[in-house]
């Protein structure tokens, strides 16, 4: 590989370094390449100054909110606040699908039928789990329109193909169909991804900021490629979810069911769910190029074919709260119509004659540090494994020694390492099953859900897309005492501490609302510490840990004056006397209230109902 090939990966993944956010062999990597590039080293080093001079400097200006926001917040007390809440979370949810041996095709949507037996929300996730065993070929194609891109394009329009054969084999062709205007200057956004269990290669457009458009540049396509690569592993970009998304619908705890409807002369199961937590499906779509975004509450629906579950068609709405608008705003997006993005399907079929699943050579490749091999001697191999059959053995570069099994779509992973305690034993849910203790962390859209048990001086992790309660049983079939972690976890200079919410509140500075939405109660708290100062992080859940995104975090830091700066451009929001700032992205909340910062993480709900917590903490 030539060196200024490795030099812009490392200064690419840099700040991702820093945060300790890179799966350990490209970090081991990163590491290597700077004790011998010098001019690496110093780049990363001004990175991390420039980071460290400015995390307290004075917040900047940015716009204030919109007066319907702070018409809205003033006007919904606590009781309508209550009442709307559990009406529009609880409503919330998502869905995808799997299987089927058909051709479909025919015409567009002729209207809506709605018969008193519709699947109620769990009726939905159970038939996609059991679709997700008996899945093991097939190809479809799409038709997709997206608008509000580019000021200068009304609607872009691809066509796309997906392959894909159980359990890890993957080929996505995107084809931009697009009539731009002037006809130059404007790169075609045609994406090319193989993923197989060993390695995964992707082409893709220069990237072109649509600022910059048109005349970015000539069209040269980029290509990357990871190969000796994990099995199953999260950060791959296998768009699986689009296949059968069992983290996006039958993983969620928020589905709601629309009705049935008849879509393209089949009837479909039509549910609703907000982009956060169908980012899954919609990426599934857009591995590479040039994309635009959507709003974390954009409510994205999808019809689903009654009998074999598959997606027919899905379509992101645009959002229409205030705080939406406003975030369009500062993005640049001037959405006016209602349908932002849709997908139709307009072919499937089971036969995959002539594919291949071959990853080519590429001039950047990574190498993700995984040997199979069947003698991975003395693992605890749990008993019962949800009858699944076995997939894959092997060993990492850094001694971790994995075995891998599979049915369909469903998969089952166990790393066994010699490490300290890890996150997920930090902050995750501590169970007791089967005479053992163990900790468990719901699925994001970038890994499964994960389970960790302390064998004597190693971890065993667990990381499935299996439900929630045969990963657990999976788990206590493991063959091996273990025992909880220590209250106490290092992680490189933090010491983090597993608090009961009580205990929490002996710190001075740490404030509990007296307000949150139905069902919600505080269930772990954290508190992280450095040479610098104590954090403490409260998380407040509804029932028990759930797999649907729909988690409150409220975290209190002492002795801070000022708000980190940040790229990101915020909505102003008044919180009694002081001004907070809200980011539409992530979710979040922030704001010092008399020498102490605090924050509410809460990416699933709206701002009035954020800003209702906020102010009862008060």
């Amino acid at each position: 590989m030539r060196a200024e090939s490795v030099c812009g990966r490392v200064r690419a993944d840099a700040s991702a370094w820093l945060d300790d956010e890179l799966d350990q062999a490209t970090s081991r990597s990163i590491a290597s390449h700077l004790e011998t590039c010098r001019a690496c080293a110093a780049y990363v080093e001004e990175i991390d100054r420039a980071r460290s001079a400015v995390r307290l400097q004075l917040v900047e200006a940015v716009p204030d909110v919109a007066d319907e926001i702070v018409k809205s917040v003033a006007e919904r007390g606590p009781r309508e606040r209550s009442r709307q809440g559990l009406v529009d979370h609880l409503r919330v949810g998502m869905v995808a699908a799997v299987v089927a041996a058909l051709i479909v095709a025919g015409a567009s949507i002729p209207g809506v039928d709605r018969p008193p037996d519709v699947a109620s929300a769990d009726e939905v996730g159970d038939g996609i789990r059991a679709a997700a065993r008996s899945i093991d070929t097939y190809r479809a194609t799409y038709e997709l329109v997206e608008r509000g891109w580019h000021p200068l394009v009304r609607e872009r329009r691809f066509h796309a193909e997906v392959s894909y054969a159980a359990p890890d084999r993957m080929r996505l062709v995107v084809r931009d169909i697009t009539l731009y205007p002037g006809r130059t200057g404007w790169p075609r956004n045609d994406v090319d991804l193989v993923a197989n269990a060993s390695g995964w290669w992707l082409r893709e457009p220069l990237d072109c900021p649509p600022a910059t458009l048109p005349g970015c540049g000539p069209e040269r396509p980029v290509e990357r490629a990871v190969v000796h690569r994990q099995p199953f592993d999260g950060s791959t970009p296998v768009p699986t979810d689009l296949v059968l998304p069992l983290e996006s619908v039958a993983g969620s705890d928020a589905v709601t069911v629309v009705g049935v409807e008849r879509v393209r002369g089949r009837d479909a199961v039509h549910v609703r769910i907000p982009y956060l937590q169908a980012q899954g499906l919609i990426s599934s779509l857009q591995l590479g190029g040039s994309w635009r975004v959507f709003h974390p509450l954009d409510p994205v629906d999808v019809w689903l074919d009654r009998d074999t579950s598959f997606p027919l068609r899905f379509t992101v709405e645009r959002g229409r709260s205030a705080e939406r608008a406003e975030w369009a705003r500062q993005a640049g997006y001037r959405d006016r119509g209602s349908t932002l993005f849709e997908a139709t399907l307009t072919g499937l079929d089971r036969d995959l004659a002539g594919e291949s699943f071959d990853v080519p050579a590429a001039l950047v490749t990574r190498d993700g540090g995984f040997r199979a091999t069947e003698d991975v001697p003395d693992l605890p191999l749990p008993r019962d494994v949800a009858g699944l059959s076995p997939f894959t053995s092997g060993v990492t570069e850094a001694g971790e020694r994995i075995v891998a099994w599979s049915r369909g779509m469903q998969w089952l992973k166990m790393t066994v390492l010699r490490e300290p305690a890890s996150v997920v034993t930090a902050s995750g849910e501590l169970i007791e099953a089967g005479g053992k203790a163990m900790y468990y962390r719901p699925a994001s859209p970038e890994r499964g859900r994960e389970v960790e048990l302390r064998w004597g001086d190693r971890r065993i992790v667990l990381v499935s897309n299996l439900p929630r309660a045969e990963l657990l049983r999976v788990a206590a079939s493991i063959p091996v005492e273990a025992a909880p972690i220590g209250q106490t976890v290092r992680l490189g200079d933090r010491t983090i501490e597993r608090l009961t919410p009580q205990n929490a509140m002996s710190y001075g500075f740490v404030e509990a609302p007296s307000w949150l939405p139905p069902g919600y109660e505080a269930r772990l708290a954290l508190v992280t510490r450095t040479d610098e100062r104590a954090t403490v992080s409260v998380h407040y859940r509804r029932g028990e840990v759930l797999d649907g995104g729909t988690e409150i975090r409220i975290t209190h830091m002492d002795d801070v004056d000022r708000l980190w700066p940040s790229s990101e451009r915020y909505i102003v929001v008044a919180i009694g006397d002081v001004a907070a700032r809200f980011s539409s992205g992530r979710g979040e909340l922030e704001w010092i209230d008399d020498g102490v910062y605090r924050a509410i993480s809460a990416p699933g709900f709206d701002l009035p109902t954020i800003v209702a917590v906020a102010e009862s903490l008060r």
